[in-house]
């Protein structure tokens, strides 16, 4: 007699935690239209994004027309939005982490290029930036 069990049953134990925290979830309300109303207002707010971007996520009812490309277009995980799932939370946090990190040598190369001039020259290039802008 073997001592393993299935992959079947690994899988089955696997998302038995899953569920439990669904159904906590469930139980504490995180599904309920003003939790995900909240939810939707602290990210909008975190995001400094106008009412007009999350206006149609403010109704009665969610339509997953709106809610699908608003979610694409910021980055925001659905399950952590309509269900309250702290794990898709943290991915969305993490991945947006990931994207943030950005390869800043050309502005390294610049820096040392404008340490390069002398007064003068560092003058005529922030004049000419203040005129730019």
């Amino acid at each position: 007699m073997k001592d393993d069990i299935s992959q079947e049953a690994k899988e089955a134990l696997a998302n038995l935690s899953k569920r439990k925290a669904r159904d906590r979830l469930v139980r504490d309300g995180a599904g309920s239209r003003d939790a995900i109303q909240r939810r939707v207002l602290a990210f909008a707010k975190e995001r400094k994004l106008p009412p007009a971007e999350y206006a149609k996520l403010m109704h009665k009812r969610i339509l997953t027309g709106n809610l699908i490309p608003f979610c694409q277009k910021h980055g925001v995980s659905p399950e952590w939005l309509l269900c309250g799932d702290l794990r898709a939370l943290q991915r969305m946090v993490q991945e947006r982490k990931a994207e943030a990190v950005v390869d800043d040598t050309p502005y390294r190369e610049l820096l040392a290029a404008f340490g390069k001039l002398d007064r003068a020259g560092r003058k005529a290039v922030v004049s000419y930036l203040q005129t730019q802008t």
